[in-house]
């Protein structure tokens, strides 16, 4: 009986902590763009002076605020070099 209830606390856990890498991943992403949406950010939001670097993939941010609906976008900046 013992041997059953720590397989099912071992099971639980990994279900949780696939469960948690799932969500977790997804929590700071949001959904992909296209080009289009992208196009339409950059022409009714203006650029913010916060920039960021993602420690998670390396890529530098910049925030977009729109004035009518305060959303803020989060867009790559790509080098000049």
């Amino acid at each position: 009986m013992g041997a059953i209830y720590f397989a099912l606390q071992i099971a639980g856990f990994l279900a949780l902590l696939l469960i948690s890498w799932y969500f977790f991943d997804k929590r700071y992403k949001g959904k992909q763009r296209s080009s289009q949406q992208q196009n339409d950010i950059l022409k009714h939001s203006y650029p913010t002076p916060e920039v960021f670097v993602d420690p998670a993939d390396g890529k530098t941010y910049r925030v977009y605020y729109h004035e009518q609906t305060g959303t803020r976008s989060y867009v790559e900046e790509y080098s000049q070099s």
